[in-house]
Protein backbone atom coordinates (compact mmCIF):
# COMPACT_ATOMS: atom_id res chain seq x y z
CA UNK A 1 0.00 0.00 0.00
CA UNK A 2 0.87 3.66 -0.24
CA UNK A 3 -0.31 7.02 0.99
CA UNK A 4 -2.10 9.20 -1.56
CA UNK A 5 -1.80 12.93 -0.87
CA UNK A 6 -5.00 14.95 -1.22
CA UNK A 7 -5.94 18.56 -0.48
CA UNK A 8 -5.80 19.83 3.06
CA UNK A 9 -2.57 17.93 3.67
CA UNK A 10 -4.53 14.72 4.24
CA UNK A 11 -3.24 11.25 3.39
CA UNK A 12 -5.40 8.38 2.17
CA UNK A 13 -3.97 4.88 2.68
CA UNK A 14 -4.47 3.02 -0.59
CA UNK A 15 -3.91 -0.53 -1.79
CA UNK A 16 -3.85 -1.12 -5.55
CA UNK A 17 -3.57 -4.24 -7.67
CA UNK A 18 -3.24 -3.23 -11.30
CA UNK A 19 -2.15 -6.50 -12.92
CA UNK A 20 -5.01 -7.15 -15.36
CA UNK A 21 -5.36 -5.63 -18.80
CA UNK A 22 -6.18 -1.94 -18.89
CA UNK A 23 -9.25 -2.82 -20.99
CA UNK A 24 -11.09 -4.31 -18.00
CA UNK A 25 -13.19 -2.08 -15.78
CA UNK A 26 -11.51 -1.08 -12.48
CA UNK A 27 -13.11 -1.84 -9.12
CA UNK A 28 -13.03 0.56 -6.15
CA UNK A 29 -13.90 -0.85 -2.71
CA UNK A 30 -15.10 1.33 0.22
CA UNK A 31 -15.13 -0.32 3.67
CA UNK A 32 -17.69 -0.11 6.48
CA UNK A 33 -17.66 2.11 9.59
CA UNK A 34 -15.04 1.15 12.16
CA UNK A 35 -13.10 -0.89 9.62
CA UNK A 36 -10.33 -0.28 7.12
CA UNK A 37 -9.39 -1.53 3.67
CA UNK A 38 -8.05 -4.75 5.21
CA UNK A 39 -11.63 -5.97 5.58
CA UNK A 40 -11.50 -6.86 1.87
CA UNK A 41 -8.48 -9.18 2.27
CA UNK A 42 -10.40 -12.35 1.36
CA UNK A 43 -11.71 -10.73 -1.84
CA UNK A 44 -8.45 -9.31 -3.21
CA UNK A 45 -7.13 -12.35 -5.10
CA UNK A 46 -10.42 -13.11 -6.83
CA UNK A 47 -11.24 -9.52 -7.80
CA UNK A 48 -7.71 -8.46 -8.77
CA UNK A 49 -7.30 -11.48 -11.06
CA UNK A 50 -10.03 -10.01 -13.26
CA UNK A 51 -9.93 -6.25 -12.73
CA UNK A 52 -7.64 -3.43 -11.68
CA UNK A 53 -8.49 -3.10 -7.98
CA UNK A 54 -8.35 -0.09 -5.66
CA UNK A 55 -9.23 0.02 -1.99
CA UNK A 56 -8.57 2.79 0.47
CA UNK A 57 -9.09 3.68 4.10
CA UNK A 58 -11.85 6.28 4.39
CA UNK A 59 -10.60 9.57 5.85
CA UNK A 60 -10.66 9.23 9.64
CA UNK A 61 -10.32 5.43 9.52
CA UNK A 62 -7.51 2.89 9.34
CA UNK A 63 -4.19 4.40 8.30
CA UNK A 64 -5.68 7.51 6.66
CA UNK A 65 -5.51 11.02 8.15
CA UNK A 66 -7.89 11.96 10.96
CA UNK A 67 -9.02 15.52 10.26
CA UNK A 68 -11.56 17.40 12.35
CA UNK A 69 -15.17 17.24 11.19
CA UNK A 70 -17.91 19.82 11.72
CA UNK A 71 -19.96 18.24 14.51
CA UNK A 72 -22.79 20.72 14.14
CA UNK A 73 -23.60 20.10 10.48
CA UNK A 74 -23.97 16.58 9.10
CA UNK A 75 -24.19 17.88 5.52
CA UNK A 76 -20.73 19.44 5.86
CA UNK A 77 -19.33 16.18 7.25
CA UNK A 78 -20.94 14.17 4.44
CA UNK A 79 -19.56 16.61 1.86
CA UNK A 80 -16.08 16.26 3.35
CA UNK A 81 -16.23 12.46 2.96
CA UNK A 82 -17.49 12.69 -0.64
CA UNK A 83 -14.98 15.35 -1.70
CA UNK A 84 -12.21 13.29 -0.14
CA UNK A 85 -13.21 10.32 -2.31
CA UNK A 86 -13.19 12.55 -5.41
CA UNK A 87 -9.81 14.05 -4.47
CA UNK A 88 -8.50 10.50 -4.05
CA UNK A 89 -9.87 9.41 -7.46
CA UNK A 90 -8.12 12.33 -9.15
CA UNK A 91 -4.87 11.75 -7.23
CA UNK A 92 -4.65 8.05 -8.19
CA UNK A 93 -5.35 8.95 -11.83
CA UNK A 94 -8.54 6.92 -12.14
CA UNK A 95 -9.99 8.50 -15.29
CA UNK A 96 -12.17 5.67 -16.64
CA UNK A 97 -15.56 4.54 -15.38
CA UNK A 98 -15.31 2.03 -12.55
CA UNK A 99 -17.38 -0.35 -10.45
CA UNK A 100 -17.90 1.23 -7.03
CA UNK A 101 -18.55 -1.28 -4.24
CA UNK A 102 -19.39 -0.06 -0.76
CA UNK A 103 -20.13 -1.96 2.44
CA UNK A 104 -22.28 -0.56 5.29
CA UNK A 105 -21.22 3.06 5.88
CA UNK A 106 -19.04 2.72 2.77
CA UNK A 107 -22.20 1.87 0.80
CA UNK A 108 -23.80 5.06 2.05
CA UNK A 109 -20.74 7.11 1.03
CA UNK A 110 -20.59 5.31 -2.33
CA UNK A 111 -24.24 6.25 -2.96
CA UNK A 112 -23.73 9.91 -2.08
CA UNK A 113 -20.55 9.97 -4.19
CA UNK A 114 -22.41 8.40 -7.15
CA UNK A 115 -25.18 11.00 -6.84
CA UNK A 116 -22.63 13.79 -7.27
CA UNK A 117 -20.02 12.15 -9.51
CA UNK A 118 -22.10 9.56 -11.36
CA UNK A 119 -20.28 10.16 -14.64
CA UNK A 120 -17.36 8.09 -13.28
CA UNK A 121 -19.46 5.14 -12.11
CA UNK A 122 -20.06 2.12 -14.37
CA UNK A 123 -22.06 0.29 -11.68
CA UNK A 124 -22.80 0.97 -8.03
CA UNK A 125 -22.83 -2.14 -5.84
CA UNK A 126 -24.07 -1.79 -2.24
CA UNK A 127 -23.36 -4.45 0.39
CA UNK A 128 -25.46 -4.24 3.57
CA UNK A 129 -26.05 -0.49 3.02
CA UNK A 130 -27.18 1.76 5.82
CA UNK A 131 -28.33 5.31 6.17
CA UNK A 132 -31.34 5.14 3.89
CA UNK A 133 -34.14 5.58 6.40
CA UNK A 134 -37.02 7.89 5.67
CA UNK A 135 -36.42 11.49 6.76
CA UNK A 136 -38.24 12.21 10.05
CA UNK A 137 -40.84 14.96 10.30
CA UNK A 138 -39.49 18.39 11.25
CA UNK A 139 -41.23 18.25 14.64
CA UNK A 140 -39.27 15.09 15.52
CA UNK A 141 -35.90 16.78 14.89
CA UNK A 142 -35.96 19.09 17.91
CA UNK A 143 -34.61 16.62 20.44
CA UNK A 144 -32.35 17.79 23.24
CA UNK A 145 -29.08 15.87 23.48
CA UNK A 146 -27.68 15.62 27.02
CA UNK A 147 -24.37 17.38 27.69
CA UNK A 148 -22.55 14.15 28.61
CA UNK A 149 -23.50 12.53 25.29
CA UNK A 150 -22.09 15.53 23.38
CA UNK A 151 -18.85 15.31 25.38
CA UNK A 152 -18.59 11.56 24.80
CA UNK A 153 -19.21 12.06 21.06
CA UNK A 154 -16.38 14.62 20.87
CA UNK A 155 -14.01 12.27 22.67
CA UNK A 156 -14.98 9.29 20.51
CA UNK A 157 -14.43 11.28 17.30
CA UNK A 158 -10.69 10.96 17.84
CA UNK A 159 -10.75 7.37 19.09
CA UNK A 160 -11.37 4.02 17.50
CA UNK A 161 -11.85 0.71 19.26
CA UNK A 162 -8.09 0.05 19.07
CA UNK A 163 -6.78 3.60 19.62
CA UNK A 164 -5.49 2.83 23.11
CA UNK A 165 -3.45 -0.10 21.79
CA UNK A 166 -2.13 2.03 18.91
CA UNK A 167 -1.03 4.86 21.21
CA UNK A 168 0.75 2.43 23.54
CA UNK A 169 2.94 1.16 20.68
CA UNK A 170 4.69 -2.18 21.41
CA UNK A 171 3.28 -2.16 24.94
CA UNK A 172 -0.22 -2.04 23.42
CA UNK A 173 0.37 -5.30 21.55
CA UNK A 174 1.57 -6.92 24.80
CA UNK A 175 -1.50 -5.70 26.73
CA UNK A 176 -3.80 -6.81 23.89
CA UNK A 177 -2.41 -10.35 24.10
CA UNK A 178 -2.72 -10.33 27.92
CA UNK A 179 -6.39 -9.32 27.63
CA UNK A 180 -6.97 -12.13 25.12
CA UNK A 181 -5.39 -14.67 27.48
CA UNK A 182 -7.45 -13.42 30.44
CA UNK A 183 -10.69 -13.51 28.43
CA UNK A 184 -9.93 -17.02 27.25
CA UNK A 185 -9.25 -18.12 30.84
CA UNK A 186 -12.49 -16.51 32.03
CA UNK A 187 -14.48 -18.25 29.31
CA UNK A 188 -13.26 -21.66 30.50
CA UNK A 189 -14.13 -21.07 34.17
CA UNK A 190 -17.17 -22.88 35.52
CA UNK A 191 -19.41 -21.32 38.16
Amino acid sequence: GEYIHIRGGNLIWTVKSLNPSKTTIPIVLIHDFGCASGIWILNIDFLSARHPLYMFDIIGFGRSSRPNFDQTNSINAETKFVETIEDWRIAVGLQTKFYLIGHGFGAYLATVYAMKYGEFIKKLILLDPWGFNQKPDENQLHLSIPFWINMLARLMQKLTSFSAFRYLGPLGEYIFHLVKIMLKALSTMHY
